[in-house]
This record gives C-alpha cells, structure tokens and sequence, in this order.
C-alpha cells in the first residue's frame, strides 16, 4: 500500500526508542512497552488510512455510476434464463454467438418502451423576395 506513511517494523520502532532512551527522553524500563504502542498504533493508522480510502473510492465510484461486473454477471445469467424459458435458445439468431458490450452505466429505473410515431413532414411555402434596384452613379467628366 503506502509504503513508509504506514508501515514501520518492529526493528524500525526499537531504534527509534532506543535513540529515545539515550537522549533521556524514555526510561529505559519503558521502552518495551513503548515499543508495542508504537507499534500498535502505527496498525491503527494504517487500518484508518485504509478505510478512507476505501471509502473515498466507493463515493468517487458511486459519483461516476459504474456498473459493478457483478451486476452485469447477474443481469446476463437473468437474460440468458428468460431466454431459455421464451424458447429463443433455438432461434437462427442464437446460432451466431453476440458480441457483449461493456456496461457503462445502469439505468436508475427501467422505463417501459414506447413506440416511436411517426411525423408527417409538411412543405415550406417560402415567400419571394422582392429585388431591390440600384441606382447607378454617374461620374463627372472633367
């Protein structure tokens, strides 16, 4: 994972404490068990940090509406299920194996189809426009 923000060895904590005690600043009684808190919140943070960043990924996730593969793989299973009960596994279609798109994004709420209408397309009357003459210049002759 992060190496060096969380992870600190058992000889990493006793020189650190061992430099402690020479400056006077441990007893050197103390130091084993300076040692093991050391060491065992070193594991705290490093399970805190691993769970911000679980969490942070989950959100970003959410934000971006992806599809989870198990999702899909579940989807699948249903279709090619109700495919099988319809009877389509015999189908001229069925021979040639589909190709699967990726998913991208789950739809929120599955709306029902509606039926496309047809628009009659209707002619444009465009209007004329009336040429406007110019009036000529004349130059002066000198």
């Amino acid at each position: 994972m992060a190496s060096g923000i969380t992870d600190v060895t058992r000889r990493r904590a006793e020189e650190v404490v061992k430099a402690l005690v020479s400056r006077g600043e441990v007893a050197a009684n103390a130091s084993e068990q300076l040692v093991d808190a050391l060491l065992s919140q070193v594991e705290s943070n490093r399970k805190a940090v691993q769970n911000l960043v679980s969490t942070e990924v989950e959100k970003a996730v959410k934000r971006l509406d992806v599809v989870r593969k198990g999702a899909v793989d579940a989807l699948e299973s249903r279709v090619s299920l109700l495919e099988r009960m319809r009877g389509e596994d015999d189908a001229p279609a069925a021979a040639a194996p589909a190709k699967k798109a990726p998913a991208k994004k789950a739809a929120k709420k599955a709306a029902p189809a509606k039926k496309a209408t047809a628009k009659k397309a209707t002619a444009k009357k465009s209007t004329a426009k009336k040429a406007t003459a110019k009036k000529a210049t004349a130059k002066k002759s000198t």
